[in-house]
């Protein structure tokens, strides 16, 4: 049996990772924007609220007196105006970490602003915040369609308007580098992203060692992989079976192969990149084998976008530079990876993953090398079930809706006119399973 193992961050969480972007948030926004760091049990403290909104407050109040930047035209013949990179001139009175970043303003900005509390988002929800800021930053023609759904109205300082207007206006402001150039402004965001992404993968990497296997963590996650890949099962282990990892995590890496001591898992890929990227004990397991990886670095964490859409009527879009794409091959994801491909696989398992739009194009190249719709190959998808009755229904339904739309939307991809029929096809072939985590061990 050939298998393919697809792992999103519900498998982290399962093992008892605190990976989430809620727990990442309530970390960060500590650490910025209190006094102390000793109230950490939930977003929804009343002390952490005050705080972080007497830091909207200040950032608000520290550049909505200062004309908007979008008005300026410095290449107007006799006028010379020069403005301030608003947030290099201020971020220093908003906070004494000196690690603040643009994004952290972004995100919480969207925390007020967007109808969505950041304690509920999933991977996806983080990845549009990113795609509306970039978009609304870069768009001097003021032009592009908001995409997010926002309160309608949101309390700053003594004022309260629509959050769309606040959040908008808050964006041209923190991502103002001086001059209106697109080229300029993307490449600082780019390189603010990066930041945040670096600080992200300190807050994994603190959550565990790999080289600590008794970690309940690794204990875990040994255990979850084997019934994922029908360790216990006599049936589907013998001299033939082959198994690959394409995880969307940043935790675990290849090097986990040897704790599991499979000999059936053939490769091991983190398709956005490592946590732990900076441990030089990594390139000694590298596919080289040789300590040079590339540039010599090994990929860190990366939060792009869909590139869907992005730079099809305009060559000159530079939010190409932000999309899963681009930013894989700039990393050099590619050069530790041992895997060419996934073509022949019998049985693709999903855990975990939410299955958001922003990865539509990863599972249609999976679905294509392994011509979905006229081969044998099996999908299974498991979802987290839930804690009662009625969470458990909800959850179901949400599974099955999440994977009807993206077999949907994979169909639409099809030359033939049966696309629109891939599920109907899937389902009379016995080839599709979804399933709740409970029902794991019985694989």
């Amino acid at each position: 049996m050939k298998q393919l193992i697809v792992l999103g961050n519900g498998f982290d969480l399962a093992c008892g990772l605190q990976s989430s972007y809620k727990d990442f948030f309530l970390d960060r926004f500590n650490k910025l924007f209190c006094d102390d760091n000793n109230h950490m049990s939930s977003t929804d403290d009343t002390e952490l609220e005050n705080s972080l909104h007497d830091a909207r407050d200040n950032i608000w109040f520290s550049t909505s007196n200062l004309s908007n930047p979008r008005v300026y035209r410095p290449s107007t013949p006799g006028i010379q105006i020069t403005k301030p990179d608003y947030f290099k001139e201020f971020s220093g009175e908003w906070t004494n970490n000196q690690s603040l970043t643009r994004w952290d303003i972004f995100f919480l900005f969207a925390e007020h602003c967007l109808d969505k509390k950041i304690n509920k988002y999933q991977w996806q929800d983080i990845e549009s915040v990113i795609l509306e800021v970039i978009s609304i930053a870069l768009d001097f023609k003021n032009k592009y369609t908001l995409r997010l759904e926002y309160k309608d109205l949101v309390s700053i300082g003594q004022s309260r308007m629509p959050g769309e207007q606040l959040f908008k206006q808050l964006i041209y402001n923190i991502s103002y580098v001086g001059k209106l150039s697109p080229e300029e402004t993307a490449a600082e965001l780019l390189n603010e992203l990066e930041k945040f992404e670096s600080i992200f993968a300190s807050f994994i990497n603190k959550q565990f060692d790999l080289n600590d296997v008794s970690s309940p963590y690794l204990s875990k996650a040994k255990e979850l992989l084997r019934h994922l890949s029908r360790y216990y099962s006599d049936a589907f282990i013998d001299e033939t079976s082959e198994i690959s990892i394409f995880s969307f995590n940043y935790s675990l890496d290849e090097r986990f192969q040897n704790i599991l001591d499979d000999s059936r898992i053939k490769s091991w890929t983190n398709i956005h990149g490592i946590a732990s990227f900076k441990d030089p004990n990594i390139k000694s397991s590298s596919a080289t084998n040789d300590g040079s990886i590339g540039d010599g670095l090994i990929p860190a964490p990366i939060f792009g976008v869909d590139n869907h859409d992005i730079g099809i009527n305009n060559s000159d879009d530079w939010r190409i530079i932000f999309t899963k794409p681009y930013r894989v091959i700039e990393s050099g994801v590619n050069e530790i990876r041992r895997s060419n491909g996934y073509k022949n696989t019998d049985v693709i398992t999903i855990y975990g993953h939410s299955l958001g739009q922003a990865d539509y194009s990863y599972f249609e190249t999976l679905f294509d090398e392994n011509n979905l719709y006229d081969s044998n190959t099996r999908i299974e998808y498991f979802y987290y079930a839930g804690r009662n009755q009625i969470e458990k229904i909800k959850n179901r339904k949400n599974a099955i809706k999440t994977l009807y739309n993206l077999l949907l939307d994979y169909g639409k991809t099809l030359d033939n006119q049966h696309g629109t029929n891939i599920i109907n096809k899937l389902n009379i072939e016995n080839r599709l399973r979804i399933a709740s985590t409970e029902r794991i061990l019985s694989i």
